[in-house]
């Protein structure tokens, strides 16, 4: 789920919020 990818790139620290990997992810090019 999405909102699982957002937690797994959020425990990761590969993102600084996790508002920004949903925006990434609604916003994908």
């Amino acid at each position: 789920s999405q909102q699982a990818t957002a937690d797994l790139f959020y425990d990761n620290h590969l993102i600084p919020k996790r508002v920004d990997i949903q925006q990434a992810v609604w916003q994908k090019p």
